[in-house]
């Protein structure tokens, strides 16, 4: 679309400056702040359990120094089917090593996308609300988490 753009408006480098507006953003989108228990709580989690990321988005869990903690990441846009599509998530439990419906669990901040697609697909679903949202779903989540250090206990109580 920028390209177009750029391109309608006569830049004749409308490509190269594309790419390189696209790479700023890029950037800009993987300058985030991770919440304090995001490494220590995955480093537990990895030990027991088959981790995975599964997005609508576009940040990297590989560009900003957690990916050694996931077995597979799962962009939405790389096969066409977003959240909260139940094809998505059947594709995660397939990529995660075949994992049946019943032995997974989706933890997500999005009561539509995460949470109602998570179940649509048979699988449980952990809601992260760190801002205690009141819930405006349709089918609560299995469990509400309020921090990230959370989780470990909330997933041996509900596998």
């Amino acid at each position: 679309v920028l390209f177009h753009a750029l391109q309608g408006a006569g830049y004749m480098n409308a490509a190269t400056l594309a790419d390189q507006a696209f790479e700023v953003f890029i950037e800009a989108r993987h300058a985030l702040q991770l919440f304090p228990q995001a490494e220590p709580v995955l480093t537990i989690l990895a030990r027991d359990y088959n981790l995975g990321v599964v997005t609508n988005g576009n940040a990297d869990v590989r560009r900003i120094g957690l990916g050694h903690h996931f077995k597979f990441v799962l962009c939405a846009e790389d096969i066409g089917i977003a959240k909260p599509d139940a094809r998505l998530f059947h594709e995660a439990l397939v990529r995660g090593g075949n994992i049946s419906p019943a032995a997974a669990v989706h933890v997500g901040d999005h009561p539509g996308d995460d949470i109602a697609g998570a179940q649509q697909a048979g699988m449980r679903a952990i809601w992260f609300n760190p801002g205690g949202k009141r819930w405006e779903g349709d089918k609560a989540a299995d469990a509400e988490i309020g921090c990230l250090s959370e989780l470990p206990a909330v997933l041996k109580h509900i596998l």
